[in-house]
């Protein structure tokens, strides 16, 4: 495949590159231009990188988003000037750190959202870095710095999106591993006939990337439905009913974001899956308790609407009050014929708060595709 398809656009890919050559405009900047001894252009520096950082994480820490906090801590301290970045909860417990945490040249910041003290930020800086250099030498870095920042981040977030993003997380393993209650996101490839079987596929595919993107803040397992579409299965242990609801949200904004060929609904319910989902890599749905008429299923998925969550009364029943009131209860001409008896539910949009964190989500994955 030449190179230049190894990149999707999408709407944050130029937000993406700006933003890495503003960074790096701007740490450039600090080391040319800074007035003063190297003492107070590390004061300066460190000061503002804390604070800017504080500001824009203050909603993860908030929320405890440990895989997030991890993948930006890993991304600053890939700077030569930053040493090591930890992130703290309200309560001083540290949420996710990278980098050396040793030495005396420490910044502090405090994460806020409406005078509401969401954690704190703690940033080390390496001060070898700076020191001044040859011109030609500074000249030289500046420029090709300046030019390549934009693919080096792309690149890099490809990579880092496809490999281990999680937290090193210390696992207890299950006595009696085996059938594991979860969630199943059924996704429909709705204009799979208006599309040729290379495009059917490239849009499976894509749905089935963007479906483990998605697991890779919900853990779980994406796999295809042949040409027809794809699922996703979230542990009830690991994943609440809130969580799947968010990941359906999330999956819908990926594939929206990412401009595939293809148009899906989804239709998120409960079913039994033979092992731990999060620590499979395959699995074929005959095997899942609950999940043997799939047709059945991506029949109820393709009656959603778009960028709505169509859930079962299973799925209702796992949700707090609060969170039911935001499903309405859904009809359809067919819906005795395909599935007799069942009680389907609808939720056409979460609340701003939880909408937020969905889109922020959405941005952050888009950012490493």
């Amino acid at each position: 495949m030449p190179w230049w398809k190894r990149f999707r656009s999408t709407k944050a890919t130029l937000p993406s590159a700006a933003t890495a050559s503003a960074l790096c405009t701007i740490a450039l900047a600090a080391i040319w231009f800074g007035a003063g001894s190297v003492e107070t252009e590390i004061e300066r520096f460190g000061a503002t990188l804390a604070n800017t950082l504080a500001k824009t994480t203050a909603g993860d820490l908030l929320d405890n988003q440990r895989i997030n906090l991890a993948v930006i801590a890993s991304h600053v301290t890939s700077g030569a000037e930053i040493d090591g970045v930890t992130f703290f909860d309200s309560a001083n417990n540290v949420i996710a750190m990278s980098g050396n945490q040793d030495g005396v040249n420490r910044f502090t910041a405090t994460a806020t959202i409406d005078d509401t003290i969401t954690g704190y930020v703690s940033l080390q800086l390496n001060t070898q870095a700076f020191q001044p250099h040859t011109p030609w030498v500074r000249w030289i870095s500046s420029i090709i710095c300046v030019l390549l920042a934009p693919w080096l981040t792309v690149l890099l977030m490809q990579l880092s999106a496809r490999g281990n993003r999680s937290l090193p997380i210390v696992s207890v393993q299950q006595e009696h591993a085996g059938a594991t209650p979860s969630y199943c996101l059924l996704i429909n490839l709705i204009n799979q006939l208006a599309l040729s079987k290379a495009e059917r596929d490239q849009a499976v595919a894509d749905a089935v990337n963007m479906g483990r993107e998605v697991c890779a803040v919900y853990p779980g397992l994406a796999m295809p439905l042949t040409s027809q579409g794809a699922c996703l299965v979230f542990s009830q242990t690991s994943v609440s009913g809130l969580q799947a609801l968010y990941a359906t949200f999330l999956l819908q904004d990926l594939l929206l974001e990412y401009e595939t060929l293809g148009q899906f609904r989804c239709y998120l319910r409960t079913a039994i899956c033979p092992g731990d989902p999060d620590e499979m890599n395959a699995i074929d749905a005959a095997q899942m308790d609950g999940l043997s008429n799939v047709e059945a299923d991506l029949t109820l998925a393709a009656l959603a609407r778009r960028n709505t969550a169509l859930i079962s009364n299973e799925v209702h029943a796992n949700l707090t009050e609060i969170e039911k009131s935001w499903a309405k209860p859904f009809d359809h001409p067919i819906l005795p014929d395909v599935a007799p008896g069942q009680i389907l539910h609808s939720v056409a949009e979460l609340p701003e708060r939880d909408a937020q964190l969905v889109t922020e989500q959405g941005q952050v994955i888009l950012g490493f595709s």
